[in-house]
């Protein structure tokens, strides 16, 4: 069987982006305190009251109106409803589907005959890598925001794009639905749950920061990383990672410290390069190299008896 080798390959920014994409949008007890609060007011529910009432809820024009994060709402959202707060339909954690379905050429076309969709077109193009290979969840909220036009009015250009043969379209948006399950009570009907978040969220930061350690960690068996990141704390080292290679193998010396024996011997007597050689403890070819370079540096040179001395 063939072997293979796993590479990872990170750069200076991974960390900041990985806490940003993760650690930002882990709605606080105070974002959830207030997104509740604000759900309520944007449906005109009164202290008290709300329980097992539904609405229609188009979640990116709730996010335009209170300015919020959308990311972060969304989670938000998701542990009002795990905590039985609320009920989101289930279409709340899909997106609209599209692929372009039709040669590059044929949309240049295609924006030529229709002017009025071209900036949605290009929009979805330019925000989307990959729309023409896979099917592609997107954000009408955003293309709407982009294109400064109304959500429906991209919804009508997806429906004539179907239509022409120029995409392929599903959309989920049109049955979201929002229950109230409690009377509101705002606070204290986070409050309830508060404690549970706050350690939740604890354990997915220190998730993040076990990867970050992954990646700065070349003192410690990565197989053990990885087993102890999924609570198995009893594992020995694997023996075959870059970790446990490194510890199993002698550090190579470094030419620098070739020279300086070179140079201690040198300075009591001129050798040989077999002399040198057979005194010292490096092998033969690491000390041949220190010695050429030793020479190209004019720290030492060579006699008519083949022999080396410090200049």
């Amino acid at each position: 069987m063939e072997n293979l080798e796993a590479v990872l390959i990170t750069n200076p920014n991974d960390e900041e982006q990985l806490k940003n994409q993760f650690l930002s949008v882990l709605p606080d007890t105070a974002f959830l305190k207030k997104i509740y609060n604000k759900l309520n007011n944007y449906f005109r529910i009164g202290y008290g009251e709300g329980s097992n009432e539904t609405f229609q809820f188009n979640f990116n024009e709730f996010v335009r109106t209170y300015s919020l994060n959308s990311f972060l709402a969304y989670n938000g959202l998701k542990i009002l409803d795990r905590n039985s707060v609320v009920s989101l339909s289930e279409s709340f954690s899909k997106r609209t589907i599209v692929q372009f379905i039709s040669e590059k050429d044929a949309i240049f076309d295609y924006l030529d005959l229709h002017k009025e969709a071209a900036s949605i077109i290009q929009t979805i193009l330019r925000t989307y890598g990959g729309i023409f290979d896979f099917e592609t969840k997107i954000n009408t909220g955003i293309i709407s925001k982009k294109t400064n036009t109304s959500e429906k009015h991209v919804f009508k250009v997806l429906e004539q794009l179907k239509k022409d043969g120029i995409i392929t379209y599903e959309a989920h948006q049109s049955d979201l639905e929002i229950t109230f399950l409690v009377p509101r009570e705002d606070d204290l009907t986070i409050n309830v749950f508060a404690k549970k978040v706050q350690e939740q969220n604890q354990v997915k930061t220190e998730k993040v920061f076990q990867m970050i350690d992954y990646i700065k960690n070349d003192t410690k068996c990565r197989s053990r990383q990885i087993l102890e990141y999924f609570g198995e704390n009893n594992t020995e080292d694997c023996g075959i990672c870059d970790v446990c290679i490194k510890k199993r193998t002698p550090q190579q010396p470094t030419f620098i410290e070739v020279s300086k024996e070179i140079t201690s011997i040198l300075q009591d007597s001129p050798h040989t390069s077999r002399a040198l050689i057979a005194v010292m403890t490096y092998k033969e070819k690491l000390v041949l190299r220190a010695l050429q370079l030793m020479l190209e540096d004019d720290v030492i040179e060579i006699d008519t008896k083949n022999e080396y001395r410090i200049k």
